[in-house]
């Protein structure tokens, strides 16, 4: 896989995972007092490190494979995530 790709595919998906993580922190911290303040940052700082190991990944292992691998590993933890949140604070998506 082309090099320069990567770091664009990475960079979009770090600047919304940083994102994401930021309102998870905020949310955390603040809307829910009842949260602990160790989990409250346990998840984004869990979201950036598992985006930080499959760029390492991607760059490591430049093949189209490696590369399909890692996004849909960031993309369905992060949609898990998302769902134990959800559930834990009893908010509904809908799709």
């Amino acid at each position: 896989m082309n090099k320069k790709t990567i770091h664009r595919v990475n960079v979009i998906l770090g600047v919304l995972f940083f994102g994401f993580s930021l309102f998870l922190a905020w949310f955390g911290l603040v809307l829910v007092p009842v949260m602990d303040t160790t989990s409250g940052i346990i998840i984004p700082v869990t979201i950036l490190s598992i985006w930080l190991i499959a760029y390492y990944l991607q760059i490591k292992f430049r093949t189209s494979v490696a590369f399909l691998f890692s996004v849909t590993i960031e993309l369905v933890v992060l949609a898990i995530i998302i769902m134990q949140v959800s559930q834990q604070f009893g908010i509904t998506i809908t799709v």
